[in-house]
């Protein structure tokens, strides 16, 4: 299917250089699960429980807590 140098310019804003070929960008990727990122961690359920888990540290309950450790395969 062709379409007109009009319509696409129109629906696009420009036309690509001859010999190119047109992409648009992409909208960002979604997870998986549909998870929202919360600072460093990746869902708001991955963030309360690092928080539960940094308060079970301070009371004396877990040692040695480490974050997002990464782990070579």
């Amino acid at each position: 299917m062709r379409v007109s140098e009009e319509w696409f310019k129109e629906k696009f804003g420009t036309l690509p250089e001859r010999g190119k070929v047109f992409r648009p960008e992409r909208a960002p990727k979604k997870h998986k699960y549909g998870a929202k990122a919360t600072g460093e961690y990746a869902s708001k359920k991955e963030a309360k429980r690092a928080q539960d888990l940094k308060a079970m540290q301070k009371a004396g309950m877990i040692l040695k807590l480490r974050e997002q450790v990464k782990y070579e395969l």
